[in-house]
């Protein structure tokens, strides 16, 4: 197997170490079907460079910021420093009919990555375990394309390894991707309240995998937790600035 040194296109995942955030991509949705998942509205979307995204955060405010756009035919959804991304319920919608990866990283090293089609898990597995617990439909659909990255990376040992191996895993499987300059360049951006965020499931839904026997709708995703962790919604700089304009 051929490897590419791949790993300056993803310093990104360095970068909002300290934040957290959720990457979320979705395929043959529009990027207006994705935000509505998320409980955004489509109509509040700026199209912002990264640096300026972070300036449409009002002063003090809660909440999380999307960014959004295309890899080939999948919508992303990058999300920082909260993890809407990773709401069952939001999961569910995106897959309903279509495919979704979700990738959440948490400012404490934890997170989950989830493999979702037609509503179910396919596989997934949490984040900073000694090795993956894979679990879903098809626990080990994955497995070699996980070795695979593995072999590739060249940051054994550091706390970017497993972050960077999932986004090498992804690319190399599935096919989308988001390098730095992607990141840093104009996406469709909206900002998230708090006060408008979906709410989770009850806490007895949480350990839901694949079945549906018993539910009206398939939850589909699994998530280790009825919220998200606390430290993904840590205090950011980003909340604390005087307030700005918007153009």
């Amino acid at each position: 197997m051929m490897c590419i040194n791949d790993e300056s296109q993803w310093t990104w995942s360095s970068d909002y170490e300290n934040l957290g955030y959720c990457l979320n991509f979705t395929k043959n949705l529009s990027v207006k079907a994705v935000l509505s998942a998320y409980g955004a509205d489509p109509e509040t979307l700026l199209h912002l460079t990264e640096s300026r995204s972070r300036e449409i955060v009002p002063s003090r405010a809660l909440g999380t910021v999307l960014r959004l756009g295309k890899s080939g035919d999948w919508v992303f959804c990058f999300e920082y420093p909260g993890a809407e991304g990773m709401n069952p319920c939001i999961l569910e919608d995106l897959a309903s009919n279509s495919e979704t990866i979700s990738f959440v990283y948490s400012s404490g090293g934890s997170g989950t990555f989830q493999h979702l089609r037609h509503g179910s898990l396919v596989t997934g597995f949490d984040i900073g375990e000694p090795q993956p617990n894979w679990r879903g439909s098809s626990p080990h659909l994955l497995t070699e394309a996980w070795a695979e990255a593995a072999e590739c990376g060249d940051q054994k040992g550091s706390a970017q390894e497993e972050p960077q191996q999932i986004l090498r895993m992804i690319r190399n499987h599935f096919g989308p991707s988001i390098d730095d300059a992607t990141l840093a360049g104009t996406l469709a951006t909206a900002f998230l309240p708090e006060d408008h965020r979906r709410p989770f499931p009850p806490p007895q839904y949480q350990d839901i995998r694949t079945s549906r026997a018993g539910l009206g709708r398939a939850l589909g995703a699994v998530v280790p937790h009825a919220e998200p962790p606390q430290d993904v919604y840590a205090a950011s700089p980003i909340f604390h600035d005087e307030p700005v304009g918007l153009e």
